[in-house]
C-alpha cells in the first residue's frame, strides 16, 4: 500500500506541475498572486490535517475510495468546463477564460 501511495504521489506531481500553469491563465493579472496563494494555503492545511491523523487498516480503504472519487469528479469537471489553450496566444486564452467567469 505504501508503494501504491508513492506511485500515486509521483503521477500526481506530474499533473499538479502542469495544471498550475494552465489554471493561472484564468485569473485576472492584478488578482493572480492572491488566487494562486489561497489554494496553496488551503492545500497545506489539508495536508497538515491528513498527516496529523493516525492511519489504521480500516481508514486506508476509505481514504483510497474518497481520493479516487475526488480525482474522477474533478477530472470530469475540468475536462468539460475548462477550454483548450493549446497553440493559443495569452490574450486569446484570457478571453476564453473570461467567458467562463462572466456566464
Amino acid at each position: 500500500v505504501l508503494y501504491m501511495l508513492f506511485v500515486l504521489g509521483l503521477f500526481a506531481s506530474f499533473v499538479n506541475s502542469a495544471s498550475s500553469a494552465y489554471l493561472t491563465e484564468a485569473f485576472p493579472l492584478h488578482l493572480k498572486p492572491y488566487y494562486i496563494a489561497l489554494p496553496f494555503i488551503v492545500e497545506m492545511f489539508v495536508l497538515l490535517i491528513i498527516s496529523a491523523c493516525t492511519p489504521d487498516k480500516d481508514g486506508l480503504a476509505t481514504y483510497f475510495i474518497t481520493l479516487g472519487v475526488f480525482y474522477l469528479a474533478f477530472f470530469i469537471l475540468g475536462f468539460f468546463c475548462l477550454p483548450e489553450t493549446k497553440q493559443v496566444s495569452l490574450q486569446e486564452a484570457q478571453s476564453k477564460f473570461r467567458n467562463i467567469f462572466t456566464r
